[in-house]
């Protein structure tokens, strides 16, 4: 047993990146976090929930993406891709597969990061035991058309005008995009997340913010670059992330692919996942709903999700005393 706690910067093609590996044992598999937003990271949620017990039976490596936190800094507006974040978590991987001296990873791939994730996992399947997504996206611009339509029809039924006000103010979404885009998106969840979309539970964005704030994980530099990165990677990430439909061109995988979905999430709403996932074609596939959760299953059914991702492991990890 080989007990692992690793943060470090790493450089991939001359950028800079901000990574944490932490395990009881080395020899576990090893599940990379790629995080949502664009340009919201999570390494402190990983690291200061999780850390003390997921550690005992998996790796946990956890990144923040070029725009954001560690990664901030030095980011091109040029280099705000797709193509590129697929490319970073190549190299992501590549790094925790020299460093745990692993022949797969397993990712958990949240909201955005699912469209990072199942771009990469479509690429490079030799290199994933299995992909897990959750707030699974699937097709950008109806994405927005069905959160935008599940929040006004909310407040209208609670006869919430200043709701109906500000969502009439900021759309509907025309191609994903609302007016004006970042501020826009941001008044929709936050009347979505009023009425249940977002999570089921009232925790909220500024009891988030304020645990990032405080936190001993993320420097200094890293917490500005996360206050200044969100902004970044909405306005150079969004219209280009939003434009896609995996309905249309990925739905053939070569890799495990699991996808653990809240029922109630209308952040990336939940209608549409079925008639994608009946459409694909993967060695090995399976759809669990979370029935008491929305954008969020990790934190709204910790427990059931934990037993979930274990039995990921069992299944696909390695077969030694790591994973016992």
């Amino acid at each position: 047993m080989s007990k692992i706690d690793l943060k470090t910067k790493i450089f991939l093609k001359g950028h800079k990146f901000k990574i944490h590996i932490v395990g009881d044992d080395s020899r576990a598999p090893a599940l990379i976090f790629v995080h949502g937003g664009p340009g919201i990271p999570n390494r402190q949620a990983v690291i200061t929930r999780l850390g003390k017990t997921w550690a005992k039976f998996c790796t946990l490596v956890t990144y923040d993406q070029r725009g954001c936190g560690g990664g901030y800094y030095g980011a091109r507006a040029e280099d705000m891709t797709v193509e590129q974040m697929v490319e970073d978590l190549d190299g992501i991987v590549d790094y925790t597969l020299s460093t745990l001296k692993a022949e797969k990873v397993f990712l958990l791939c949240g909201s955005w990061g699912t469209v990072i994730g199942i771009n990469y996992i479509h690429a490079h399947p030799e290199k994933v035991a299995a992909y897990i997504g959750s707030g699974q996206m699937v097709n950008g611009f109806q994405n927005e058309d069905i959160s935008y339509e599940f929040a006004m029809n909310a407040a209208k039924k609670a006869k919430d005008e200043k709701s109906i006000k500000i969502l009439e103010s900021v759309g509907p979404p025309v191609r994903g995009c609302y007016k004006p885009v970042r501020k826009g998106l941001r008044m929709q969840r936050q009347v979505l997340s009023k009425y249940g979309g977002s999570t089921m539970k009232k925790s909220g964005v500024i009891t988030s913010a304020l645990k990032q704030l405080y936190s001993r994980e993320m420097s200094v530099s890293d917490k500005f670059g996360a206050l200044l990165g969100y902004r970044f990677s909405m306005d150079t990430l969004w219209e280009a992330m939003i434009d896609f439909d995996f309905n249309r061109d990925r739905i053939n995988f070569d890799a495990p692919l699991y996808i653990l979905q809240g029922r109630h999430d209308y952040t990336t709403p939940s209608p549409l996942i079925e008639p994608w996932y009946n459409k694909i074609s993967a060695p090995v596939k399976e759809l669990v709903w979370f029935e008491e959760s929305a954008h969020g299953p990790l934190g709204e059914e910790m427990e059931k999700y934990t037993n979930k991702i274990r039995e990921i492991f069992a299944a696909h990890g390695p077969t030694d005393s790591a994973t016992e």
